[in-house]
C-alpha cells in the first residue's frame, strides 16, 4: 500500500499528489481492518444488562444520575439542575436522557416549589456575577416610588437611569430576593446620628479633624483677627458671634433658630472671604453658597443635606419683602419640603444654619420686636496683611486649627435659641423698616408731637397724622385704615359721650382711649375736657395742610 506523502492533509490532498490509485489502495486497507476485528460480547455477558446505555458509551444521563442531578420545578413544568443551579426546559431535559430514562425519573422524580428554588437560583446569581454582588450591597430601592438610593454617591437616583448603571446585570437585581429595600420616608439626613433601625442616614460627617492651637493662636491668628474687624471690636458681637458659629460644630446637626446679617457699603470688609472662604472648609459638602437665583427657584434641593448656608445679596429691592417668609422658614422651620427636577418631592429635617450678606442698606425688613438676627455693619475695610495672612492659613491647613477654636468656646448661658444682642446696626434698620403710621404712634406715644398722649378722637388723631405725613413727605392712608392699624396699639371705644363746652350739652364720638378715666371724674366731663385740650393744640399748630 502507498504511503501518504507527510504534506498530505486529507483525501483531497492525496488525489492531487498521488492519484485515484493510492486513494484506493488506503480505502481498501482501511475495509479489510475492519472485517478482522472482534465482534462484540452476546448479551449474556455479565458486563451488560437491560438497563439503558451509561453516560460514557451513549453520552445520556443514568436514571441514578438523572434522580440525584434534577428535580422537578412544578409550578413552571421545568426541571431544576441541582449541580448547575439553573432551570432547564423539559423538551431539553428529555435530549439529556434515554426515553427508558426519562420514563423511570418521572415516576421517582423528586419535586421543589418556589421557597426551595428561588433562593438556590439568587445564590446561583450572586456566585456567578460580581456586578450583581455590588449592586445588591450598593443600591437601595426607596418603596413605593421609581427611586433608588445609592450609597456610595450617597444620591438618589431613577430606576431608569439605574438601568443603564448596571445593565449587565440590572434584571436580576430588579428580581433578586436580597434586593435591599426600604420605605421612602425611612431615608433621613440626621447629622445628630439619632437613626433607629430599618433607616438610611445619608450624613457621611464632617469632613475636619479639630486641631488645638497653641496659646498665641499662630496657625489661624488672621482668620480670628478678621472676624474682629467685622465685628468692629464690639464685644458683646464678638462674643455672641463666636459662640453661634462654634455650637453646631460642637453639637453637630443642631438648628440655630437665629442668622446672621452683615452688610455694609464699606467694599473689602472681607464678608464673603470669611463665610465663604473660611467656614465653607469647615463643612465641606454640606456647606452652601446661593444667589438670589437659587431662592427664587420652584426646586430648592440646595437645601437638601446642607448645614450651613450663605446667602449673597439674595434679595433685590423689589423682592426683599416678598420673600420675607421664605427666609424665616429657613431660620426658624424644623421641616422643609426638598422639590428637585425630575424627582419626587420629600420632607426633610432643616439643619441648616444662615448666614446673610449684601451690601444693601437694607437688604431684609427687619421688624421691631426681631429676635432672629445678629445685625452687623463693618465699618473698616479689611487690611491687605490680614486678608494675606488668611489666605496663608487656610492653604497651610489653619482650617482645622480654627475648627478647634471654635469647639473650645464656652458656651455657658447659650443655646440654639439665645436671642442676640441689640446692635447699632438692628436698631438703624429697624427704624428704617417701620411703616410710617408706626413711626407716628411712635412719635405721639412720647409726646413729640402737638397733639399730647391723651384719649382723644379718631378724627383728632387722623387730623394730626395727616398733618404730620406733610412735613416728613410719607403717604398719608385713608382713616378707615389709619385707625384699625392703630387699634393694634391703642384701645378703641365707640359711641362714648363727651361734653360740650360749659352747659350740659353731649355728643357721640369713637374714642382712642389710651388710659381710662380717673375715679373722681365724670367721664364725660374728663373726655370733653380731652377734646377740648386737643382742638386747642391742633388750633395752635401750624397747619400745614
Amino acid at each position: 500500500m502507498a504511503k501518504a506523502k507527510p504534506n498530505t492533509t486529507d483525501f483531497n490532498d492525496l488525489h492531487c499528489a498521488e492519484g485515484l490509485k493510492v486513494v484506493g489502495e488506503q480505502l481498501r486497507a482501511a475495509y479489510d481492518a475492519f472485517l478482522k476485528s472482534p465482534a462484540p460480547p452476546d448479551k449474556g455477558d455479565e458486563k451488560f444488562s437491560d438497563s439503558p446505555p451509561a453516560p460514557s458509551d451513549t453520552g445520556l444521563l443514568s436514571l441514578e444520575k438523572a434522580l440525584e442531578k434534577f428535580s422537578f420545578y412544578y409550578p413552571k413544568n421545568k426541571v431544576f439542575d441541582e449541580t448547575e443551579r439553573q432551570l432547564v426546559s423539559m423538551a431539553a431535559f428529555k435530549l439529556l436522557v434515554a426515553p427508558e430514562v426519562f420514563k423511570a425519573w418521572s415516576e421517582k422524580k423528586r419535586s421543589v416549589g418556589d421557597a426551595y428554588i428561588k433562593p438556590k437560583l439568587a445564590a446561583a446569581k450572586m456566585a456567578g456575577g460580581a456586578g450583581l454582588v455590588a449592586a445588591l450591597k450598593r443600591y437601595v430601592y426607596l418603596m413605593p416610588s421609581d427611586e433608588v438610593y445609592d450609597t456610595e454617591t450617597r444620591e438618589i437616583i431613577k430606576i431608569a437611569h439605574l438601568r443603564f448603571a448596571i445593565a449587565d446585570c440590572f434584571d436580576d437585581w430588579l428580581k433578586h430576593v436580597k434586593r435591599r429595600e426600604i420605605p421612602r420616608k425611612n431615608l433621613v439626613f440626621d447629622p445628630t446620628m439619632q437613626v433607629g433601625k430599618g433607616f438610611i442616614n445619608k450624613f457621611a460627617g464632617l469632613p475636619l479633624q479639630a486641631k488645638t492651637p497653641p496659646d498665641n493662636l499662630e496657625p489661624c491668628l488672621n482668620m480670628v483677627k478678621l472676624l474682629k474687624v467685622l465685628c468692629n471690636y464690639d464685644d458683646e458681637a464678638f462674643l455672641w458671634l463666636r459662640r453661634w458659629l462654634a455650637f453646631p460644630l460642637i453639637h453637630v446637626g443642631k438648628k440655630m433658630r437665629t442668622a446672621v446679617l452683615m452688610h455694609s457699603d464699606v467694599h473689602g470688609t472681607g464678608k464673603s472671604l470669611f463665610f465663604d472662604g473660611v467656614m465653607r472648609p469647615l463643612y465641606g459638602q454640606y456647606a452652601r453658597t446661593l444667589g438670589q437665583v437659587d431662592l427664587e427657584s420652584q426646586y430648592n434641593d440646595w437645601m437638601s443635606e446642607a448645614l450651613f448656608g450663605v446667602f449673597e445679596e439674595v434679595l433685590s429691592r423689589s423682592q426683599k419683602f416678598s420673600h420675607t417668609g421664605t427666609v424665616k422658614q429657613m431660620v426658624t422651620g424644623p421641616v422643609f419640603r426638598v422639590n428637585k427636577k425630575f424627582m419626587s418631592g420629600w420632607e426633610e429635617s432643616n439643619h441648616m444654619n444662615s448666614v446673610f450678606l449684601s451690601n444693601e442698606f437694607q437688604p431684609l425688613p427687619i421688624e421691631p420686636h426681631d429676635r432672629r438676627f445678629l445685625i452687623i455693619w463693618p465699618e473698616i475695610k479689611l487690611l491687605q496683611e490680614i486678608k494675606e495672612g488668611v489666605n496663608r492659613e487656610l492653604a497651610e491647613g489653619g482650617s482645622e486649627y480654627f475648627l478647634g477654636w471654635l469647639r473650645a468656646t464656652p458656651l455657658e448661658g447659650f443655646n440654639e435659641f439665645t436671642e442676640p444682642p441689640i446692635t447699632d446696626a438692628k436698631m438703624r434698620l429697624i427704624e428704617f423698616g417701620r411703616p410710617a403710621w408706626e413711626v407716628f404712634y411712635g412719635e405721639w406715644k412720647n409726646n413729640e408731637l402737638d397733639l399730647p398722649y391723651t384719649p382723644c378722637l379718631v378724627s383728632q388723631l387722623y387730623t394730626a397724622f395727616k398733618r404730620w405725613c406733610n412735613r416728613q413727605g410719607e403717604h398719608a392712608m385713608s382713616q378707615n385704615k389709619f385707625s384699625g392699624l392703630i387699634q393694634t396699639k391703642e384701645r378703641l371705644r365707640k359711641d362714648l359721650h363727651y361734653q360740650v363746652g360749659t352747659g350740659d350739652q353731649t355728643k357721640k364720638g369713637r374714642f382712642f382711649m389710651v388710659e381710662p378715666c380717673p375715679p373722681s371724674l365724670k367721664q364725660q366731663v374728663w373726655l370733653g375736657g380731652r377734646v377740648e385740650e386737643c382742638d386747642r393744640k391742633l388750633g395752635n399748630a401750624v397747619d400745614d395742610l
